[in-house]
């Protein structure tokens, strides 16, 4: 129901993407995650953030299913993950906004300290940016790793560089259309009639 022409994507159809992607990873390297990227499930966002919880908010402790165990700490659930989550070469954070009904991506390129904003719309990110920063730096006081946020770079949206969509309901194969391009190194070259 989700595919047909004027619908949007649903988080069924694009976790399932981002299983598909996380797949062809493993099989790309399957020995090391060091060198993969992957693509978290689109309920990563809403339970970081409590959405729809009358204390909506960040809450780390929230993700347990995420994360991966630390020694001596059996009673955490371990995640689809192979590894520390901090051990892959990216995180792919799907995200959709709510409220506005709209797909949008956060790519954290640990090996770089980068953080990137993709947005169909154009809109900068900063608030998704900085809430992923802040995961991130959880992630390492969670692992008693050292981090220093001045060596990381939060890089907003380029509506330049990013392709534009230009109706109200493709953002999720945008969004998609991202995560491939991403994931092989690929510039993000693709036109709205590509997309329809």
């Amino acid at each position: 129901r989700t595919l047909g022409p004027g619908q949007k994507l649903n988080d069924e159809a694009v976790n399932l993407w981002c299983s598909m992607i996380n797949a062809r990873e493993e099989q790309r390297f399957p020995e090391d995650v060091y060198f993969r990227t992957v693509c978290l499930s689109t309920f990563f966002w809403s339970t970081l953030m409590q959405v729809g919880n009358a204390d909506a908010g960040y809450n780390f402790e929230a993700l347990s299913p995420w994360q991966s165990p630390r020694k001596g700490d059996s009673h955490r659930k371990v995640s689809h993950l192979k590894g520390d989550i901090l051990s892959y070469s990216s995180l792919m954070f799907p995200i959709n906004i709510i409220e506005e009904d709209h797909w949008v991506l956060v790519v954290a390129h640990l090996w770089k300290k980068e953080i990137r904003y993709v947005d169909s719309c154009g809109a900068p990110g900063d608030k998704y940016l900085n809430v992923i920063l802040r995961y991130i730096q959880d992630e390492h006081g969670r692992n008693k790793l050292a981090f220093v946020e001045s060596d990381w770079s939060l890089i907003p949206c380029d509506p330049s560089i990013v392709p534009q969509k230009v109706n109200h309901f493709d953002c999720g194969v945008y969004l998609c259309l991202f995560v491939y391009s991403i994931v092989r190194d690929c510039t993000l070259k693709f036109t709205p009639q590509q997309v329809t």
